[in-house]
């Protein structure tokens, strides 16, 4: 590709990857994965990787983060239930 082409795939990848971590964190919807946004702007994680090595990371430590914050909400409830239902057997 020439220097142009460079250029406008460099401010595409660029604006689209800064929109994705603009997300608000209260979206009920689960963060999407760096591989699922390369996909959906129809290019290879390599491709995004090379232009925008650091928006890449920190998509990437976003979505791991969002990820294991849901999974340990989710054993902490069940935890709390557990303890409760133990409680509640002792007490009657």
């Amino acid at each position: 590709p020439d220097i142009v082409q460079e250029r406008r795939m460099h401010l595409v990848a660029q604006q689209a990857l800064e929109a994705v971590l603009d997300i608000d964190e209260e979206n009920p919807f689960p963060f999407p994965a760096l591989r699922q946004i390369a996909q959906r702007l129809g290019h290879s994680t390599a491709t995004l990787h090379k232009y925008c090595p650091d928006l890449c990371q920190a998509i990437v430590m976003r979505y791991r983060w969002s990820s294991t914050g849901k999974d340990a909400l989710i054993r902490m409830k069940q935890a709390l239930e557990d303890a409760l239902v133990s409680d509640k057997r002792q007490i009657t």
